[in-house]
């Protein structure tokens, strides 16, 4: 299992390589002037625009620049805002726990959810319930995230006044819009809007492993052996479902961040979608160290999620290890 963990983030690395290296090179590209941020003259002369590009280092040859940008990420410095002259690291710092709140606390809603109805759907099969529970889940992959997120602030923030309309509270910390209560409430909906755009495809996965384990030898036994149909599903059926579901989760973790910064923009959430949004649309051009700062990032979390998950899998079907080793003697 150690080995194949190495392989898959040796990798998973490389992508990241090639990703930074085509974003860096593409918003290299974009006519642009990032000196003109820190001139602070509404009417700057090119000599006041070449000192400051100079300054910032952005009048060097792209490879150098990207090299120096390798070099800062292997130490962990990923470089200034042109906007602002913040550390990008202490940007990420602040925007990072809104973005994981959204997609964690999303997740562990689409788990119960996809979890219950598949087994609903399973169980009544063929039946009125079961047409109900596989139609509804379409209308989140029908829409996008975005649309999704407007829909449900506006029902229930503006009209039925149940949820709060946008905005962040911490989960820790005293006073104000801070606290368990406070992040959940305002956490609610992104999480139901996260939910309903992956949950058609977890339900319908969960259902037809269901349907698959039920029909399994050791399943028959353990119902010959008067076991309760709740015994069989939390005993001998959830232990297959779940690795496939782990795997599944592993598969989307970039769709999910994707869908995380379309939810916080809808929400108005301070997280990196938002901060990346705000990089992409500077006055004068692009912030390519916090646009880069944060491609990295979330390479990086994809990999950590990929991994954990793949360990997940393994811890809870062993097959899988073999299954792994065999394909790795390919």
């Amino acid at each position: 299992m150690a080995a194949y963990v190495v392989r898959r983030v040796a990798s998973a690395l490389v992508l990241l390589f090639a990703l930074s290296l085509v974003t860096y090179a593409v918003y290299f590209k974009i006519p642009s002037d990032p000196g003109l941020y820190i001139v602070g003259n509404p009417h700057p002369t090119p000599a006041e625009i070449q000192a400051a590009n100079h300054k910032l280092g952005v009048d060097r040859p792209v490879i150098v620049q990207y090299l120096d940008f390798v070099d800062r990420l292997v130490h962990g410095n990923l470089g200034r805002s042109y906007a602002t002259g913040e550390p990008v690291s202490s940007i990420i710092r602040s925007d990072a726990p809104v973005t994981a709140s959204v997609v964690f606390g999303g997740a562990a809603l689409l788990i119960v959810a996809a979890i219950v109805l598949g087994i609903i759907s399973a169980q009544r099969g063929h039946t009125r319930l079961d047409w109900v529970v596989s139609s509804l889940p379409l209308l989140g992959i029908a829409l996008h995230p975005l649309a999704v997120g407007l829909i449900l602030r506006s029902a229930f923030s503006k009209h039925l006044h149940l949820a709060p309309g946008g905005g962040y509270c911490s989960l820790m910390g005293g006073g104000g819009c801070s606290g368990p209560e406070h992040w959940v409430s305002h956490l609610i909906l992104p999480w139901v809007t996260f939910t309903l755009f992956l949950l058609p495809l977890y339900v319908r996965m969960v259902r037809t492993r269901v349907l698959e384990t039920l029909d399994e030898p050791h399943v028959t036994v353990a119902r010959g052996k008067g076991a309760t149909e709740r015994r069989v599903i939390g005993m001998h059926v959830m232990p297959l479902v779940l690795p496939s579901l782990a795997a599944m989760l592993a598969m989307d973790a970039g769709a999910a961040l994707t869908a995380a910064i379309y939810i916080e923009v809808a929400f108005g959430l301070p997280g990196l979608g938002q901060t990346a949004l705000f990089a992409q649309r500077g006055f004068v051009g692009f912030d390519l160290p916090v646009i880069t700062g944060i491609v990295a990032v979330i390479a990086g979390a994809v990999i950590a999620l990929n991994a954990i998950a793949d360990i997940i899998a393994v811890r809870l079907d062993p097959r899988l290890e073999i299954g792994r080793g065999v394909a790795g003697l390919r």
